[in-house]
């Protein structure tokens, strides 16, 4: 895969400032948008890869419905296409770091938890909504906009890019499902039909994890960890946190069950819940404000996320 320096341009007009980082799709650089007068983040897509038409007009589709979306919880996509980089996405730039790089400190706090989660669940929602599974959610696809502000907020990355990976054929799978294997679904692993369920599972070991600081099934072999997500059953997450209760150990387990029919259906059934078990969780923590958002935008506490704030508020 060929490294583009700083300096050089991608389709004559987004100029490479910096790296941001790398994984098993491509890099992402930091660029000027020379058009706009903006930086923007753009993921150059691997170009030692064989990868079917079919599924580039597929991402290519899924990339203009998802810049059609505005939504504060979902990277904005402002434009794709191919030159001699190779096919290309610009992205609006996000200031802070990943979930999973925070996850590298260990648990995160219930307050922190209540105020991801629910954002996360309102951006997968609105994708879910149009017709878009993302199908890769991780924490590293998890970002936290202007942390550690007490206004971050939490954006979803890389949706439908999980299918391109799919089809790299020259790309061990063992590399592509790298990260990824502890959050993936049993139907994924199955070849099943995906619904929004696939993605609740996935989120669902997020959370897990969030509270835990560890995955449910953590062996390094990733051989054993796909068996796992297939027959195994998770550890009671109490087990490894005291701080979950009956109820909110009940929601997370909700969302990782085996079959798709055992789970949530909706983003918006697993946040009713969530917002219920939040109510028994507010008394004790300080609200974490929401970020103001643009005018495009959805208007502050509206959805759940906001809700929560609310609550929190009253509870004082």
């Amino acid at each position: 895969m060929s490294h583009l320096l700083a300096g050089d341009r991608i389709a004559g007009r987004y100029k490479v400032i910096s790296v941001l980082g790398s994984g098993g799709l491509g890099r992402v650089y930091l660029c000027d948008d020379l058009s706009n007068k903006r930086q923007v983040g753009v993921k150059v897509m691997r170009d030692d890869v064989n990868v079917p038409q079919a599924v580039i007009d597929q991402t290519k589709r899924e990339a203009t419905l998802l810049s059609e979306i505005r939504h504060r919880n979902i990277i904005r996509v402002f434009d794709f296409g191919q030159d001699h980089s190779g096919l290309f996405f610009i992205f609006e730039y996000i200031d802070g770091p990943t979930l999973a790089r925070q996850l590298k400190s260990g648990p995160i706090d219930m307050n922190h938890f209540f105020h991801i989660a629910f954002q996360c669940l309102e951006g997968l929602g609105a994708a879910h909504r149009r017709g878009c599974l993302h199908l890769d959610l991780k924490p590293a696809n998890i970002m936290l906009h202007q942390y550690p502000s007490p206004q971050y907020t939490v954006k979803i990355l890389d949706f439908g890019l999980a299918k391109l990976a799919t089809e790299m054929t020259e790309y061990r799978q063992d590399e592509l499902t790298i990260g990824s294997v502890y959050y993936i679904s049993p139907e994924q692993l199955e070849h099943q039909p995906l619904t929004p369920s696939t993605d609740l599972y996935s989120l669902g070991f997020v959370f897990y994890h969030m509270l835990t600081g560890t995955v449910p099934f953590a062996d390094p072999d990733p051989v054993v960890v796909r068996m796992a997500h297939m027959t195994q059953e998770p550890a009671d997450i109490r087990h490894y946190s005291q701080v979950v209760n009956q109820e909110l150990a009940g929601w997370i387990h909700w969302l990782i069950q085996k079959q798709q029919p055992d789970r949530p259906q909706s983003a918006q059934e697993a946040m009713a819940e969530l917002t219920k078990i939040s109510m028994g969780y507010s008394k004790k923590m300080e609200p974490v404000e929401s970020i103001p958002v643009k005018e495009e935008e959805p208007e502050p506490n509206k959805g759940l996320g906001g809700l929560f704030s609310k609550i929190l508020k009253k509870k004082k």
